[in-house]
């Protein structure tokens, strides 16, 4: 009766570990966010290096910074940059303020717990994690077979370069023409060249309306 009662107390452990473990392996796939970086707005912008250039490791904030040592954060990088862009308006919004932390060792952050503790500390406006997001439809592989099979009768097709550059046109500028810099159009043709039932109209002026193509 005692072997019986032991080796059922030892399933029964099995038994939990093991669904512990199925749990969190199954939440760990759904995560649908980062598992090393995450997003932190402060209330005033941080230090850069003058050595580096870099956003400096040590913020000041004693809060953050003991989340940066905690969780093994490696980098800090400005989320915006303002290039010729509205500086007043880049200042106003507050994009100056805005970081992505970072990690290269996955197993050294806790992100969520990272989130929370810098959040809840209130020494900066907020904190997010840094969701992942995934387009729609499946990835359609197309070769270039199957992309030159696309090409249209068009006899004036080899002009428009922003469609299949073969480096045929100059540039105005005198530089020479970069083969392959186009949108790939024979390859999206190949995926799906549009239907009778799609009417598209493109208005414009100095057209030819009685050219035989009408």
């Amino acid at each position: 009766m005692k072997v019986f009662t032991i080796l059922l107390a030892f399933t029964s452990i099995i038994t939990l570990y093991s669904s512990d473990v199925g749990i969190a392996v199954a939440n760990l796939q759904q995560k649908n966010y980062s598992s090393t970086s995450f997003f932190v707005k402060t209330f005033a912008e941080l230090k850069i290096s003058e050595a580096t250039g870099k956003v400096l490791l040590q913020t000041g904030i004693t809060s953050l910074d003991n989340v940066i040592i905690e969780h093994g954060v490696t980098s800090i990088r400005p989320l915006f940059k303002v290039n010729n862009g509205n500086h007043d308006l880049f200042i106003k919004l507050g994009m100056n303020r805005m970081y992505l932390f970072e990690s290269k060792d996955r197993d050294s952050v806790d992100i969520d717990k990272a989130v929370e503790t810098v959040t809840s500390s209130g020494d900066v406006e907020f904190s997010e994690l840094n969701f992942i997001g995934h387009s729609a439809g499946v990835k359609e592989i197309v070769t270039k077979k199957e992309a030159a099979d696309e090409i249209p009768s068009d006899e004036m097709f080899y002009k428009q370069w922003y469609l299949m550059n073969t480096g045929y046109v100059n540039s105005s500028g005198g530089s020479s023409p970069k083969i392959g810099a186009d949108i790939n159009m024979l390859r999206a043709w190949a995926v799906e060249s549009g239907s009778d039932s799609i009417v598209v109209a493109i208005l414009d002026s100095g057209i030819k309306d009685d050219h035989p193509g009408h």
